[in-house]
């Protein structure tokens, strides 16, 4: 699992932010999502290495979903 340098990390970031911030989810579960996230969006992964799936994909995106 890397860090918010990569923009799944930064992804993940906003992800957690909002539900600390906007749900108001305990710090354990916030922890416990974000990483479920992260496997989520970890291109390594997915088949074919992802193939740019991610590209312009914002957190203002994922909210309207």
């Amino acid at each position: 699992m890397t860090g918010p340098g990569d923009e799944a990390g930064i992804l993940v970031a906003e992800f957690a932010g909002y539900l600390a911030g906007e749900r108001g989810l305990r710090p354990q579960t916030v922890v416990l999502y974000s990483a479920a996230a992260r496997r989520l969006l970890d291109l390594d992964s997915l088949p074919g290495g992802g193939d740019g799936i991610l590209d312009g994909l914002t957190a203002d995106a994922v909210g309207r979903s």
